[in-house]
């Protein structure tokens, strides 16, 4: 209960509820993802990038369960390494324009899509 006006309210509570209110009031430090778990620096890819090829019409650049990167091919419901997408189906990055206002970005996610 907060106070009100001129309302004084003095609430005695347990040490235990005083430790567990502490915790939760607390601040704790943000959890945002860390550059090395959405960016590759070794083929300059970053998560969910779009390929394409003669081959192939899309392809997004994901990580498999073993953390592994490669491409998810929408078409067939494949993932196949990055190294067999570049070299087998000569996978090619599909660059945007840049964006005008920096430190922004635009994420375009298809209503039915299932992304997590």
């Amino acid at each position: 209960m907060v106070p009100f006006g001129d309302e004084r309210t003095i609430y005695v509570i347990s040490e235990t509820a005083y430790e567990e209110a502490a915790g939760l009031l607390k601040p704790s430090e943000t959890q945002r993802p860390k550059r090395f778990e959405y960016y590759q620096s070794r083929q300059d890819i970053v998560l969910f990038q779009k390929f394409h090829s003669s081959k192939v019409p899309e392809a997004r650049v994901i990580r498999n369960k073993d953390n592994e990167w490669g491409f998810y091919l929408a078409n067939i419901q494949k993932w196949l390494p990055f190294e067999e997408g570049i070299r087998q189906y000569q996978l090619k990055p599909v660059h945007q324009p840049t964006l005008e206002y920096k430190g922004y970005a635009e994420l375009d996610i298809p209503k039915d899509a299932v992304v997590l």
